[in-house]
């Protein structure tokens, strides 16, 4: 594949897992921003489909996006696209999922936006969604209290490389597809400015049947609880117990979804204090116990909360002797 320049102001990168048939139409959607100063960088998730060979015939046909394909085993899109974004020469990443398509001009609207707003660390702008369901544009807004309890911003939104690596990346602990939102909570602490353009930003893929998003739906009382165990500082110590409760009666679904998450990526803290309390929940100390001692050998700045919950339990044991 050819060799990308040395820096360019885009990097787009694009995972990919099970869906190699759509991968064209997002790689088409790159070279029709008509925007010279890019790279793309695809990452085959572990694809069980032919991904990383459609990739490379991209790459020999778009020459001028200087695609670079990345292989590796199936670890989930937070930790493919950090794969991309470390190796990324671009100042600027958008993440586009692979079963997207940018809207033709956006990236030269941003170059434009830049200059006007050199101060502006994220970018975003309209979307309509396509498929199995159909929408008009839609114009994102950002505020800051209402994105506490809903992930209203799209991963493709620009963001300046120096922000990703200010929050630490994304988080591979999410069952349902929350990487994005917690993405953008981290943010906030690490001085996210977002500016909202009135332009269309993405045409973004709904599928019949379902995916993440819906997940994210059918599961939202679960998915907004442990956004609040990453990020405690936020919210309130009632919010924060309120999520801590919810977890202990979380759904069958969740904790099957946590327990995959736990096999594959078996040195996340949060997974096994999640369900920790879910054991809890049902009164099962023993099993509990474990999870919470095992969460706590992992590195995790807000292990208080797993602490706090194992001396709970512990003294609750004590005084039942």
């Amino acid at each position: 594949m050819p060799q990308p320049p040395a820096a360019s102001l885009f990097s787009v990168v694009i995972p990919c897992y099970n869906q190699a048939r759509f991968l064209p139409e997002a790689v088409d959607s790159v070279a029709a921003q008509d925007f010279a100063d890019l790279e793309v960088i695809i990452i085959d998730d572990g694809s069980p489909d032919n991904a990383s060979e459609i990739a490379r015939s991209l790459a020999g046909s778009y020459p001028e996006l200087h695609i670079r394909l990345i292989e590796q085993t199936n670890l989930g899109v937070a930790t493919a696209r950090n794969a991309g974004i470390a190796v990324a020469r671009g100042r600027w990443i958008v993440a586009l999922d692979s079963d997207d398509i940018l809207a033709e001009g956006f990236l030269a609207s941003v170059a434009e936006a830049m200059e006007q707003d050199p101060e502006a660390t994220a970018f975003t702008g309209a979307y309509k969604e396509f498929g199995a369901r159909e929408s008009e544009w839609r114009l994102t807004r950002f505020d800051p209290e209402r994105m506490k309890e809903r992930g209203n911003i799209l991963c493709c939104a620009p963001f300046r490389r120096t922000l990703w690596e200010a929050v630490g990346g994304y988080d591979s602990s999410h069952p349902w597809g929350g990487e994005d939102w917690h993405f953008w909570l981290k943010s906030l602490s690490a001085g996210l400015r977002l500016v909202c353009l009135p332009v269309p930003m993405l045409h973004y893929r709904i599928h019949a049947g379902g995916g993440m998003l819906s997940g994210m739906e059918q599961h939202a009382e679960d998915t907004v609880a442990m956004l609040r165990c990453m990020i405690p500082s936020l919210y309130s110590e009632s919010e924060l117990l309120q999520a801590h409760n919810r977890l202990t009666c979380m759904d069958q679904a969740t904790e099957q979804a946590l327990r995959r998450k736990i096999a594959v990526h078996p040195g996340l803290p949060l997974p096994h204090f999640w369900l920790g309390l879910a054991h809890e929940g049902r009164g099962e100390a023993e099993a509990a116990l474990g999870l919470y001692a095992t969460a706590l050998s992992r590195p995790w700045p807000d292990a208080w909360q797993a602490r706090q919950r194992l001396e709970a339990m512990k003294a609750k044991r004590e005084k039942e002797k």
